[in-house]
């Protein structure tokens, strides 16, 4: 599912939401252009939303020994919603 960002493996820091089978990365430096960016483009935890009920799981995914956190969100996150991260 994160096949086309995952490959990008100069990136650092990419955080991943998953909103019922769409998938969205964030990446402060450099924000993926393969999908839509719905929220401020920062990294780090999560800690406001908008989004109504977008409850967060959290996983890590390991590209070239670098581990990438990824939030998979529980309910529908859509465009325009905002998802703040801290630094």
């Amino acid at each position: 599912m994160f096949d086309d960002c995952l490959d990008n493996t100069y990136r650092q820091n990419m955080y991943f939401l998953n909103s019922r089978q769409k998938a969205y990365c964030i990446d402060g430096s450099s924000p993926c252009s393969c999908h839509q960016i719905p929220t401020d483009q920062m990294t780090g935890r999560c800690i406001q939303h908008s989004a109504q009920g977008a409850n967060f799981i959290s996983g890590i995914v390991w590209v070239d020994a670098h581990p990438h956190i990824i939030f998979e969100a529980i309910h529908t996150i859509k465009q325009g919603d905002v998802i703040k991260f801290d630094a």
